[in-house]
């Protein structure tokens, strides 16, 4: 089998999301796994997306079905880790609102929708590998009930960005840059599903996953995910490890100064422990964390 557009499409999806999994790990581990906030998705997607690149490759020389299924399926486990990824940077932004006790998103939202979330995957796997025939593709319907349902939950996620949007104000300096990746992805990752829901719902032949046109696979669909994932991981790697970023300023120690910050002063004007000599720590410390 010759090498044609759709795989050089595959090698271009290598090259980038190769480097990919190694930063979103590196990210996710600079982060905590702990509280990763999503960064532990975009290990997943890039994951599955390089595997995915190396099966359609394989089918260079060996075209077989089994090959073409794992690509499928690859393929078919796509905006639902950037849709998880995008609810993992706003519960971080909720969780940095809460914490200076404004009023935000209760927890149990975040869990609905990655639950739902998860629902639209199992589905769309489930579609895939329930087809008789892979060189004949043809969405059924759980491939069509999973495109929905990630619909669904993307405007659920728009919802909590305009919301969680309303409070930046109290989101540390620094953090409302979550909320910014957000907003960036969401429009890329709409055009990723509006490309799905035409191959599920129309039978325009172009739009095929196997043997549409390749052009506008790589622009609705190739060209979104890279720019969710290169924003995303980006976002990672200059956010603050523990929520706040910024300069933090000068810290007051309220508590006694310890006998070893006694004595240089006591060095130089004897110890004058209860007569006053003391006046310049009785207010406590003054240290500088720059």
């Amino acid at each position: 089998m010759a090498v044609d557009y759709r795989h050089g499409v595959a090698i271009f999806s290598l090259i980038i999301y190769l480097p990919c999994v190694f930063v979103s790990i590196y990210v996710a581990l600079r982060h905590g796994f702990a509280k990763a906030a999503g960064w532990y998705f975009l290990v997943v997607f890039s994951i599955v997306r390089t595997v995915g690149a190396c099966l359609q490759l394989a089918t260079i020389a060996n075209p077989t079905e089994g090959l073409f299924t794992g690509a499928a399926v690859c393929n078919s486990i796509g905006t639902t880790p950037l849709i998880l990824a995008c609810v993992g940077l706003l519960q971080r932004a909720n969780n940095s609102i809460t914490n200076k006790g404004q009023k935000g998103v209760v927890p149990v939202v975040f869990r609905a929708i990655a639950t739902l979330a998860l629902v639209g995957l199992i589905l769309a796997i489930v579609g895939i590998t329930s087809q008789d025939d892979m060189m004949h593709y043809v969405p059924n319907g759980k491939t069509k009930a999973a495109i929905l349902v990630t619909l669904a939950v993307w405007v659920i996620v728009a919802g909590l960005l305009f919301m969680l949007y309303g409070r930046k104000k109290y989101l540390p300096a620094g953090e409302n840059r979550l909320l910014l990746a957000v907003a960036i992805s969401l429009p890329f990752i709409l055009v990723r599903l509006i490309y799905s829901l035409i191959s599920a719902f129309t039978r325009n032949p172009r739009f095929s996953i196997f043997s549409g046109d390749v052009t506008i696979y790589l622009v609705m669909a190739v060209l979104e995910e890279m720019i969710v994932v290169i924003t995303c991981i980006a976002i990672g790697v200059t956010l603050n490890t523990d929520g706040v970023s910024g300069y933090q300023g000068v810290q007051i120690r309220s508590e006694s100064p310890s006998t070893e910050e006694m004595k240089p002063y006591q060095a130089r004007h004897g110890d004058q422990s209860g007569r006053g000599g003391d006046n310049q720590y009785r207010h406590g410390v003054v240290s500088s964390n720059v």
